[in-house]
């Protein structure tokens, strides 16, 4: 996978690529609803969230 991705959310992750011919982004579009279900997921389930589920 490392070998496939431009990934463009975070730098200097050892679990991603950074110079492959796939860019991996967040979209650029981050809606307030988004950032409540994921609040309402973590009451509910009692888990932290995880930013990055390749770690």
């Amino acid at each position: 996978m490392k070998k496939l991705e431009t990934y463009e959310v975070q730098p200097g992750r050892p679990t991603h690529g950074y110079d492959g011919p796939i860019k991996v982004s967040s979209g650029g579009c981050k809606l307030a609803i988004g950032e409540e279900f994921i609040d309402v997921g973590k009451t509910y389930r009692k888990r932290p969230y995880a930013d990055d589920t390749m770690v």
